[in-house]
């Protein structure tokens, strides 16, 4: 029988800090990050930042669940996605044996609560190929299955508006962003959807969503961030 997996190892698998981990109402912070570099920075960084808060949010779930479960399952999981952290190999190769271990995994347990984790990250990998169609379709993957829950839905669909953003299909992008239902999500949205009017060219558009952002409380992760670009663009 495999064994549990300890306190340690799924932090350190990574080398993600363990709070991070722990704390789900941190996914808020987490995917600002996402939206922050996705659209300020070339897409090589788009696609690590896609891959990074799917990675916070997978192995989150795979702590959470083998400290609750505490079985083969987990081990499983964890196997599956060890070539993502093999040194030994090449980011290419990394990555295609990361897909196909997490493919096996879901051929094994299609229908469990991690294999909406292997989704997320399958997904997330074929975006670091640019692999964007194949992306898509494994976060819509995540929408339809029984056992995600409304934070992994609000993942994907943050995962699927940046993907789609980066093949200019505008209005599909829009639709995954106005599908996320929670008022906490609001900034984040907002400030989405100001990068994607930026991309588009349309400037009045983007100042008008930057300055909500800019007016929002000062606690808001969201508006020294639009002050600071309203003023490069000289908006």
């Amino acid at each position: 029988m495999a064994k549990s997996p300890t306190q340690s190892r799924a932090p350190a698998s990574e080398n993600l800090p363990r709070k991070l981990l722990l704390q789900p109402d941190r996914f808020e912070q987490a995917l600002y990050q996402i939206a922050d570099q996705a659209y300020r920075k070339r897409k090589q960084v788009t696609i690590a930042a896609v891959s990074v808060a799917v990675l916070v949010v997978a192995l989150w779930g795979w702590w959470e669940y083998s400290k609750r479960q505490g079985i083969a399952r987990a081990e499983l999981y964890f196997a599956a996605r060890q070539p993502f952290s093999n040194a030994s190999l090449g980011e290419q190769k990394r990555l295609r044996q990361g897909i196909a271990g997490l493919e096996h995994f879901l051929e094994e347990v299609p229908d469990v609560a991690l294999s909406v984790l292997a989704l997320l990250e399958l997904g997330a990998s074929h975006a670091r190929l640019q692999n964007w169609e194949d992306a898509l379709q494994i976060w819509q993957r995540v929408l339809s299955h029984p056992q995600s829950s409304p934070e992994q839905h609000h993942t994907a669909r943050l995962a699927r508006a940046i993907a789609l953003g980066e093949l200019q299909r505008w209005d599909e992008a829009e639709q995954q962003l106005a599908a996320i239902s929670d008022p906490e999500f609001d900034g984040l949205r907002t400030k989405l959807r100001s990068q994607l009017a930026l991309r588009q060219g349309d400037k009045a558009r983007a100042a008008e969503l930057l300055r909500k952002l800019a007016a929002a409380s000062a606690n808001s992760p969201f508006k020294n961030d639009a002050e600071v670009q309203l003023l490069r663009l000289g908006l």
